[in-house]
């Protein structure tokens, strides 16, 4: 396989990723939350108004695409404190007719050695319990977990 190779989004491509991923979240989150969809999405969109004041400009926060032989395959977002040096990956995700390539593994070891070199020290992730193929990834890829987050829902 020709090598992974990553570039910064373009301002078309970054209001995409951002409409998709908001709606994937959504999802997610009003089934771990317990909430309508409608919950979730108000939840998401302040979400992405308080990490994003500034969009894809927000200082620390930087989008790639990842490209194989010039196409895209893939995409992430992630986040370098330069104070803490710590990072957080918030999104990674391969086109679904791209996936069981390893191209994953490809995209993560490249965002990981973009954090390293805008001075990150160690990289964070979340990722919701039913997201195998996920969890297998970064497991597979040296993570472990660090902090386990529970929840049950108490009332209506």
């Amino acid at each position: 396989m020709t090598e992974l190779r990553l570039r910064p989004m373009s301002d078309k491509e970054f209001a995409t990723f951002c409409e998709a991923n908001k709606t994937d979240f959504a999802k997610q989150r009003a089934v771990t939350d317990f909430l309508t969809l409608d919950e979730a999405k108000a939840v998401v969109e302040e979400k992405y108004r308080t990490l994003l004041p500034d969009g894809q400009s927000t200082k620390g926060h930087y989008f790639f695409v990842g490209e194989v032989n010039g196409k895209a395959v893939g995409d992430g977002w992630v986040y370098v404190d330069s104070k803490t040096r710590e990072c957080f990956l918030y999104m990674i995700q391969i086109e679904t007719m791209e996936r069981g390539k390893g191209l994953g593994k490809a995209l993560l070891a490249a965002l990981e050695a973009e954090a390293r070199e805008r001075g990150g020290r160690i990289l964070w992730l979340n990722v919701f319990e039913n997201n195998y193929r996920a969890r297998w990834l970064y497991e597979s890829s040296g993570y472990s977990v660090a902090t386990l987050h529970l929840s049950k829902k108490i009332a209506d």
